[in-house]
């Protein structure tokens, strides 16, 4: 079921070079557990590399493809620190290590691409927002957790009952309304 869901959704994505990615990822992931075999994130990650180039050879001088695979990658090695495994919910630690514990989980990993993603973003579009990191931690969870469910239930329910479809898309529509004027807000006063 993951997987179909997932082939679904890097389709309704337009199976770009991150979502092939991904997509390639999740299906490692999926049959490793179906064959009872655990592979190592680096062999995903490297067969993901490979089927995209098998797939798409050309993939390689395209700027999406590096910075998607950078991005992992750095990802990646952050999640294999030793650093990146306190648990947040362990017994013995007061409210506030677990609150400093779970917000370095959601920010360190923004801060991570940031630097990782900062010479090709150079490279390849000769600029480089400062503002980013703080976006990115405000808008990936807003998108992934509230827009993206809200406009996949909209659809979902426009078969069945229209008003409700209309309600959500509505909901969606304001949230991303709220998410533009808080970027808007950032350029404004962030800095130069």
């Amino acid at each position: 079921f993951a997987l179909v869901a997932a082939f679904n959704y890097a389709l309704l994505a337009g199976f770009s070079l991150p979502t092939q990615r991904a997509f390639i990822m999740i299906a490692a992931l999926i049959f490793g557990l179906l064959w009872n075999t655990r592979y190592q994130m680096s062999f995903r990650f490297l067969l993901a590399v490979f089927i995209v180039l098998l797939l798409n050879p050309l993939a390689m001088v395209s700027s999406g493809f590096w910075l998607s695979f950078i991005a992992v990658a750095a990802l990646l090695a952050f999640a294999s620190s030793p650093g990146a495994h306190s648990a947040v919910g362990q017994a013995g630690i007061s409210v506030g290590e677990s609150l400093v514990t779970a917000a370095k989980y959601h920010l360190w990993p923004q801060l991570i691409v940031f630097i990782a993603l900062g010479v090709p973003l150079i490279f390849f579009t000769q600029q480089l927002s400062l503002l980013a990191p703080l976006v990115n931690i405000v808008a990936i969870p807003v998108v992934g957790f509230l827009i993206v469910p809200l406009c996949f239930a909209s659809l979902l329910l426009s078969f069945a009952y229209e008003p409700a479809a209309h309600f959500l898309f509505t909901a969606a529509h304001w949230t991303i309304s709220l998410l533009v004027k808080f970027m808007e807000f950032l350029v404004r006063w962030g800095p130069d």
